[in-house]
């Protein structure tokens, strides 16, 4: 048995059989445009955790909160990441659309919280965004690679070298 035989049907890759060749292409369209999501969005990830770093003294001195409790409430953030991994990991089960609206919608808090984080003027409000960030930041990152596994099939591999780059080009960008 093959793999994309175990898988369900609703994650099958593309084959293409029984369709004609206008459906096959709106298909791999999709599933390309499907795969270009996925990268934006983790390049958005990586963006969003080194942004902190080169604004990190700003950061300080707007919350008045000392280096030592910084990393504490990074370390934090962090935490909150492996939370939102396991509850996205528990989402496995639903299909496709509900994964890309799913992943649409903590992509959005993601982008609303990057947005509070100057906004914040003490360490009460720098905790409650870098947790909402942090769980949120973590179910991204599984939805991003549960989608383009499922999504992209055989060719799993080459779309998870191009969500490793956009990260790693994210990171360079924000120092």
């Amino acid at each position: 048995m093959s793999s994309s035989e175990k898988l369900s049907p609703k994650y099958r890759p593309v084959s293409g059989a029984g369709q004609n060749r206008e459906e096959m292409l709106n298909e791999k369209n999709l599933t390309r445009l499907i795969g270009a999501a996925t990268v934006i969005v983790y390049f958005n990830i990586a963006y969003c955790v080194a942004l902190i770093g080169p604004t990190l003294l700003d950061l300080l001195q707007l919350t008045k909160v000392s280096w030592d409790r910084m990393g504490v409430l990074l370390m934090g953030r962090a935490g909150c990441t492996v939370v939102g991994n396991i509850a996205a990991g528990m989402l496995a089960n639903c299909s496709i659309l509900s994964l890309l609206l799913i992943q649409a919608f903590s992509h959005a808090v993601v982008l609303v919280t990057q947005v509070f984080i100057p906004l914040c003027t003490n360490q009460t409000e720098i905790l409650l965004v870098f947790v909402i960030q942090g769980v949120f930041l973590g179910a991204n990152n599984n939805l991003s690679n549960l989608l383009t596994l499922v999504v992209q099939g055989q060719s799993a591999h080459a779309w998870m070298q191009g969500l490793f780059m956009a990260y790693s080009g994210a990171v360079l960008l924000a120092q």
